[in-house]
Formats: C-alpha cells, structure tokens, sequence
C-alpha cells in the first residue's frame, strides 16, 4: 500500500506538518485568536491531534462550531452527532451551529454526506497564533 511509504511519523514531523496545514488553512489575518475551519474529518482530527499533543493545548482550551448551509438545519442533531464523534471532543465543548443562507453552487447526489464544516478556535491564544505565524515563518525562510 501506498500510504505504507510515510513510515512512522516522529512528534516532530506531525509538528511541521501542523504548521504547513496551518498555513494552507488557519486563520491568518488579524490579531485573534487561533482559528481554523476545515470540511474533511481526517483533517480536523490530525490538526486537533497536532494541538493536544505536539503543541500541549489543552483539551478544554478547545472549542468547536458546526457551520451548515441553512437547507440542512434540519439535520443538525445528524450533523453534530457526526462531528462529536470524529473528534471526541465533548458537546459542551460546542458553541450554537452556525447556519448560511447561501445557495449551493454544488450540487451533492448525495445531501446526507453532507455535514458543513468544523470550525476549531482555542480560547485566549492570540500568542499561540502569533508563535504559529513566526513558525510558518521558519518554514519558508
């Protein structure tokens, strides 16, 4: 299998893979708070995997919101049942779903694969965010 050829991943290689995921999705503008928004659980779990045990956030720093287009509202427990259970991370963790009044230019075939987006923010960590940045620095330079 392909996948096999990445090996065994060190903490600092899931460490620099962070902040390269970081700084193709993160919140990068402003001076706030570390932000990052993203659709594929796989993504969400490694970037809340990378916060907890390479970067030592604590897991209750953490907070989640569920962002879905208005036509799935009636999904949302479906949705947040989803989201709770890819990232284990516990409902009162959750802030209120946000809910978009745009029409989708998609057009899924299948609409109950659909569950929005996860945004992830950590609270009181504007210096988290400015450490990031000077990290993504560091990749470049």
């Amino acid at each position: 299998e392909v996948y096999l050829e990445v090996g065994k991943i060190s903490k600092r290689d899931l460490w620099i893979a962070g902040i390269a995921l970081y700084w193709a999705e993160g919140y990068k503008k402003g001076t706030g708070e570390f932000g990052f928004t993203n659709s594929d659980p796989q993504m969400v779990k490694f970037i809340l995997k990378w916060l907890i045990y390479t970067c030592n956030i604590p897991e209750d720093k953490i907070s989640l919101r569920i962002c879905i287009n208005s036509l799935h509202k009636y999904r949302i427990t479906e949705i947040s049942n989803f989201w709770l259970k890819t990232t284990q991370v516990p409902f009162a963790q959750f802030t209120k779903p946000t809910y978009i009044d745009v029409k989708n230019k998609k057009t899924y075939k299948n609409p109950s694969e659909y569950f929005g987006t996860i945004r992830i923010k950590v609270k009181k960590s504007t210096n988290f965010k400015r450490k990031i940045l000077g990290w993504i620095q560091g990749l470049y330079r």
